[in-house]
């Protein structure tokens, strides 16, 4: 999985954790990253600190930290609040689910369960729980809260 600066054109991180194809990926939205930080070597109550650096770095001249707490930005007039995933979840046909931390670059969990190649993966938007669906005819439903 490559995560790439599209204005840019370049290569931000690249994941290879996955032993079989990725067929999906999905970002986290702010519910979810709420949820998941405590996840993150380093981080205390919820803290954007990855394995004890700050998140807060430069890219393309805007703080990460602004974006992370909501800084708004004009388009046609009106504001639109900006917002930088910090995980990535990812669905692949090597039967498991990978989330990934991606400031750090941290594999924060691998959920094993499906029999069959998982075809799509999805943030619930209460942030609490993450869905799959595979080719074992299941649709799953993980808890984010207490997974390990």
């Amino acid at each position: 999985i490559r995560v790439w600066d599209y204005k840019k054109g370049e290569e931000i991180i690249t994941f290879r954790d996955h032993k079989h194809v990725v067929d999906s990926i999905c970002f986290s939205h702010e519910k979810a990253d709420e949820v998941l930080m405590k996840y993150v070597v380093g981080s205390s109550n919820g803290s954007t600190e990855a394995n004890g650096k700050s998140a807060s770095k430069q890219v393309n001249g805007v703080s990460e930290k602004n974006k992370e707490s909501g800084a708004s930005a004009s388009a046609n007039g009106s504001d639109v609040k900006v917002y930088t995933p910090q995980f990535l979840a990812s669905a692949s046909r090597d039967k498991t689910i990978k989330v990934f931390h991606i400031t750090s670059g941290s594999l924060i969990a691998d959920i094993t369960g499906h029999e069959n190649w998982v075809r799509s993966v999805l943030f619930h938007p209460s942030g609490k729980y993450l869905i799959s669906a595979a080719d074992d005819k299941t649709i799953r439903v993980w808890d984010l809260v207490s997974f390990p």
